[in-house]
């Protein structure tokens, strides 16, 4: 675990800043980056992405580099102040990422909606069965709520709805394009299976097993 700077060493530094000292902002960094991403991984385990800590606390850093006057050092320490910052930081990057997130799977759902509307199914089989889960699927999608709902999951779902029988675009969708033949098969299969039983139970009125 990466030390915390003492206090004499970030109030040094922080004067320093005052001063304007233009090696403070490195040395800064050097002392405290790994020490404050550490502590924001350890209170947010959910967070996969490194990077997104790193520039949480980056950017605490740099802002009080810029602004040096905004901290007052009656009132907090100095390591307090970069936690409350870097937290704040990272919760509005969350927050933009979930927007984002969020477009990307309402334009999916638009473009589901789109292809599902001109399919014609083919023989009757159990793909039949699928295809007509993954359209009724589609249309709760549209209207209902969609956060659940993954982009690689919602890419399946295309696939299985215009009837695609070859195991390759499953694949590469979820990231098995690299695995032998038999191995991707496998994996379809189950990503397949699991995917339209949650279909069957989250849409009103589809086949059942």
């Amino acid at each position: 675990m990466p030390a915390i700077p003492s206090t004499e060493c970030l109030l040094e530094l922080h004067r320093r800043l005052l001063a304007a000292d233009p090696v403070a902002p490195a040395e800064l960094t050097q002392h405290a980056l790994d020490a404050l991403a550490d502590e924001l991984r350890r209170g947010s385990h959910r967070i996969r992405d490194d990077c997104v800590v790193f520039d949480a606390a980056t950017d605490a850093i740099l802002e009080l580099a810029k602004r040096p006057q905004a901290f007052d050092p009656a009132r907090l320490h100095l390591w307090a102040y970069l936690k409350m910052a870097a937290r704040g930081n990272l919760a509005n990057i969350l927050k933009k990422e979930r927007r984002h997130h969020d477009r990307v799977l309402r334009f999916a759902v638009v473009e589901l909606r789109g292809s599902a509307g001109n399919i014609e199914i083919a023989s009757p089989s159990d793909d039949v069965a699928d295809q007509e889960i993954a359209r009724a699927r589609i249309d709760a999608l549209v209207t209902g709520p969609i956060n659940s709902m993954s982009v690689e999951d919602l890419a399946v779902l295309r696939l299985i709805a215009a009837g695609e029988r070859a195991t390759g675009p499953y694949a590469t969708i979820l990231g098995l394009a690299h695995q032998p033949e038999s191995e991707q098969r496998h994996f379809v299969k189950q990503a397949k299976d699991r995917l339209l039983k949650r279909l069957k139970r989250s849409v009103p009125g589809t086949l059942d097993d």
